[in-house]
């Protein structure tokens, strides 16, 4: 799981999740430029829930990147003008 607004005990108990683990959603760190990484809480069956953090890479993801990377407030309102500026790294393969 990454960061949920709005999770609370109740959404927590519709996934399964017990408070603690609902709580923890809930102030788990969204990603950002900056940081590089997300928080997650990652479930393993029959193990139970623990806390990490994912990556954000350009050279081994650049199409997540990339659309993470978008602003319209920097980059326009076209999404997929700014897109195509990255079609020869991510191969978009448009239709």
């Amino acid at each position: 799981y990454q960061y949920v607004e709005g999770m609370n005990e109740q959404w927590g108990k519709r996934l399964g999740l017990s408070s603690d683990e609902a709580e923890l959603i809930d102030d788990l760190q969204k990603g950002n430029l900056a940081d590089g990484f997300s928080e997650v809480l990652l479930r393993v069956d029959n193990e139970g829930c623990f806390p990490g953090r994912v990556r954000m890479d350009y050279d081994q993801n650049p199409r997540e990147a990339v659309a993470l990377m978008y602003d319209p407030s920097k980059h326009g309102e076209d999404y997929q003008e700014y897109l195509r500026q990255y079609d020869e790294t991510c191969q978009w393969r448009w239709s």
